[in-house]
């Protein structure tokens, strides 16, 4: 079955769901996509776990090597790896029992996202950045509306 992007209403819903996302893929350098996504999901309120091997830290939070390493529960895996890579992770959001992927553009691998949604009852497969920033605003202004969260500025 053919990928097709949810629809801006689901993914509202998803994220007014969603508490902790961890970045497979995080750049520490400010001019990346990952780095800039991750930073404007943790202003709204969004706890970023960066996962990158080779790096202790990213946006003042602990950065991992991998999934597995990750000590907390996972709410949403946001992908920025080639599509080489993705079997991979895939892999280790179903051993953990992760049921929310994001495979950004460029991370797409088709039979991974199958083997997800054959799993789960939800993966999300490449949602694209622009889709995504016009989905942030809205549930930011939900949250802190109805259901207030503190965010430390950064």
């Amino acid at each position: 079955m053919p990928f097709t992007n949810p629809e801006p209403e689901e993914i509202k819903a998803l994220l007014q769901r969603v508490k902790t996302i961890a970045v497979v893929g995080f750049s520490p350098k400010p001019g990346r996509p990952s780095h800039n996504i991750a930073r404007q999901m943790q202003r709204f309120g969004f706890r970023i776990v960066p996962v990158r091997p080779g790096i202790s830290e990213g946006l003042g939070e602990k950065a991992y090597p991998d999934l597995v390493s990750v000590p907390e529960p996972i709410d949403l895996v946001n992908v920025f790896r080639s599509g080489e890579h993705v079997p991979e992770v895939v892999d280790q959001c179903l051993r953990l029992g992760i049921k929310n992927i994001w495979m950004q553009e460029g991370a797409e691998h088709e039979e991974s996202a199958e083997r997800a949604r054959g799993r789960h009852d939800r993966d999300h497969g490449p949602l694209h950045h622009a889709r995504l920033h016009e989905a942030v605003p809205w549930v930011a202004a939900y949250t802190f509306s109805h259901r207030p969260r503190t965010i430390s500025p950064r």
